[in-house]
C-alpha cells in the first residue's frame, strides 16, 4: 500500500466495526499501519526519496523536502478494488486528521477517534478511510490487507466504555 510520492499514491482503507460496539462510548479509536520496505526504484523515482530508509531520518539528507506525514479523512461514498478504473471517492476533507511519520518505527499509528465516534452515533456513515501523503516529494508503503502475515495488515484499535454497565447500587445507611 502506497501513500504519497511524486505520484499522489492514495489508498482506502474500511474497517468493520463490530454491532456490540454501537451504544458505547468511544473513548479512543487508532489505525496502526505497519511500514514495507520502499522498492529502490520508488525510492530514486521519488522527489526526496522514502519517508524512511535503513533507520536513517530522511531529513538529514533532503532537508528542503517536509517532513514526512500522513492526512486521513472519512471516505462519503463507498470504494472497491476496482476504483482506480474511476474517480476517486468523495471524502470528508473537512474531518481530516494529520500525523507525523515517525522514521525511527516500524509503524504509523493516527488517531481517529472523532472520525470513529462519529461513525458510532451515525452522525457520518463508516464508507472507510482515504489516506493520503501529506508531501509529494516523499513516498512511504504500508503492509496492505493482502500481507500473508496478519500481523503486519491494517488495523484499527478501538478503546470504549459500556455506558449499560454503569448503574447505580442500591444503598442503605442507618444513622444510630
Amino acid at each position: 500500500m502506497y501513500v504519497g510520492g511524486v505520484e499522489g499514491f492514495i489508498s482506502c482503507l474500511y474497517f468493520k466495526i463490530p454491532p456490540y460496539i454501537y451504544g458505547k462510548e468511544i473513548e479512543n479509536a487508532r489505525i496502526i499501519l505497519y511500514k514495507y520496505p520502499v522498492p529502490v526504484y520508488e525510492m530514486y523515482h521519488s522527489k526526496c526519496g522514502a519517508a524512511y530508509k535503513c533507520g536513517v531520518p530522511i531529513d538529514d539528507v533532503h532537508d528542503d523536502c517536509c517532513p514526512a506525514s500522513l492526512s486521513v479523512c472519512p471516505l462519503l461514498e463507498f470504494f472497491s478494488k476496482y476504483s482506480p478504473c474511476y474517480s476517486i471517492p468523495l471524502s470528508d476533507s473537512g474531518k481530516t486528521v494529520t500525523c507525523q511519520i515517525d522514521e525511527r518505527l516500524c509503524y504509523t499509528e493516527i488517531d481517529i477517534s472523532q472520525i470513529a465516534k462519529q461513525w458510532i452515533q451515525n452522525t457520518i456513515d463508516n464508507r472507510g478511510l482515504l489516506v493520503t501523503g501529506c508531501c509529494t516529494g516523499r513516498i512511504v508503503s504500508y503492509a496492505s490487507e493482502k500481507e500473508p502475515d496478519w500481523g503486519l495488515r491494517p488495523v484499527m484499535r478501538l478503546t470504549y466504555r459500556d455506558l449499560s454497565e454503569l448503574s447505580s447500587v442500591p444503598c442503605i445507611v442507618k444513622v444510630s
